[in-house]
């Protein structure tokens, strides 16, 4: 009986909103009876897809209630506002930490010029076709004898050629066509992938001395690695064994089964795949790093944020708590979307903060011409009377005596940040493209956090002054002079 209410209450979500050949499609395909090819291809799938692109997203918590409540059979309340297990605590960063840099890295092919950014394109498996729009672009005479050909915006498409000579085109292209038409994390509401431009690409194949390619799922949390997920066999018998930091195995499964009899030896270059994933992860409350070995040096597999939908078993459930924990998300925030305006809030953790006395000093560096000139420091903020202290420096830490008669200047000179050297690399990257530009930073615990981008301070009307120069006319050609426009 329980069952046949969970059938109802799932067809009453999912037929109004696409139609019952999906949902008879779906539950087959769930149960292994039906390829997601052929469900993929059904009209009530192409007007179920449509619901979701469309949907305002401050429809979205509601729609993820709703889903709990009926598709996948949870209590939502419990899961979205309480949660305390790590698949909780998933469903809550679905809504409370929609940070739009989260579509790009889920993009397999917009990620990899990011990857190249933060540790280099060595990293990257090899390109060696694409991006398509199409299946039709696709010129398979072009492609290597061995290649993978994939979708960039969700899990499970994909397709290994091994051999060409033997590769069903038509197949093929009939498969890359459907792919196109998924929009992924509908169910679940993974809501990072809904607007990632669908393409097609073909990566090179790879493989390890055995001839096999195992997968090393990196579970960061709060920018540190806590947990490697080991995946092997995926394709006969699906096992996957976990492992600390420190590879000793964890006696706990994540769906699938472990094999404690299978050994799998420490990689060499352990140390190196968790010192990768910490950078990757930095900027994330949560996500989880792939990568690949292959004859001893590590490649980049995929960054994903919402392991499972947040909906796997953990065996036993004490995993799942002890993950959870792992993941703090005490600080509230959100990312919220408006006409012509979006918002990313945050709260920094309270020990990120004691340091500064519970406020974050403000790292403001002026770029001119794709060169940082000036770095304005304001600290000492009181959030009730909204005052505060600024100083101005050169890049060598020199106090040049600036002022913008905005606050009131320090009565001594605060020392740099740690990271001042990364900040002016930062500063300099993110402004080479730009006549000027401030870039505003923050020292978090030894790293460094983006603020914002800012083109015209003050809509170009603030008072400079201090210093050598009497009057805020002569500080302001000093400052204009730094910046070279381009001949007329």
């Amino acid at each position: 009986m329980t069952n046949l209410k969970q059938i109802i209450k799932g067809a009453r979500y999912v037929v109004p909103r696409g139609g019952l050949d999906y949902y008879v499609g779906m539950k087959l395909a769930w149960n292994g009876w039906m390829s997601w090819d052929k469900v993929f291809r059904t009209k009530g799938y192409a007007r179920f897809a449509k619901y979701f692109e469309e949907m305002p997203e401050e429809q979205y918590e509601d729609e993820l209630r709703k889903q709990f409540d009926s598709v996948l059979c949870q209590f939502p309340d419990k899961y979205v506002d309480h949660p305390q297990t790590f698949n909780e605590k998933i469903q809550w960063l679905k809504i409370h930490d929609r940070n739009p840099l989260k579509a790009r890295l889920a993009d397999k092919y917009l990620v990899r010029e990011w990857i190249t950014e933060q540790i280099g394109g060595q990293y990257l498996v090899p390109l060696v076709g694409g991006p398509w729009k199409s299946a039709d672009e696709i010129d398979f005479d072009q492609l290597p004898d061995r290649f993978v050909l994939k979708a960039n915006h969700g899990s499970g498409m994909n397709l290994i050629v091994k051999d060409k000579s033997r590769l069903d085109i038509k197949h093929a292209r009939r498969l890359c066509r459907t792919w196109l038409k998924v929009v992924n994390g509908c169910i679940g509401m993974e809501t990072h992938y809904f607007h990632i431009p669908r393409v097609l690409i073909a990566e090179q194949y790879m493989e390890d001395e055995n001839g096999e390619l195992n997968d090393y799922k990196v579970f960061n949390f709060n920018g540190e690695p806590k947990v490697i997920q080991v995946d092997f066999d995926r394709f006969v018998d699906h096992h996957r064994n976990l492992y600390t930091t420190d590879w000793e195995l964890i006696k706990g499964e994540i769906k699938c089964a472990s094999d404690p009899g299978h050994e799998i030896a420490r990689p060499e270059i352990l140390d190196e795949m968790l010192r990768v994933a910490q950078k990757l992860s930095e900027p994330f409350l949560h996500v989880r790093t792939d990568f690949y070995l292959i004859n001893n040096r590590l490649y980049f597999g995929e960054m994903t944020f919402t392991h499972g939908g947040g909906t796997e078993k953990f065996n036993p459930p004490s995993l799942g708590k002890e993950f959870g924990d792992w993941l703090r998300i005490v600080n509230r925030g959100g990312y919220f979307r408006g006409k012509g305006f979006a918002l990313l809030v945050r709260m920094e953790d309270k020990p990120a903060n004691r340091a500064t006395g519970g406020s974050l000093t403000d790292y403001k560096v002026h770029c001119f011409n794709g060169v940082p000139r000036i770095v304005q420091v304001i600290g000492d903020r009181d959030l009730q009377t909204h005052k505060a202290h600024e100083a101005f420096f050169d890049t060598s830490w020199k106090r040049n005596g600036l002022m913008y008669h905005t606050y009131d200047d320090y009565a001594y000179d605060p020392a740099p940040p740690t990271c001042l050297d990364e900040m002016l690399s930062i500063a300099e990257k993110l402004s080479k493209e730009f006549i000027y530009v401030r870039i505003d930073l923050y020292a978090v615990q030894g790293h460094v956090r983006l603020g914002e981008m800012t083109f015209t301070p003050a809509g170009g009307t603030g008072k400079w002054g201090g210093g050598k120069w009497s009057g805020g006319q002569e500080a302001n050609l000093e400052v204009g002079r730094m910046m070279r426009l381009p001949q007329a």
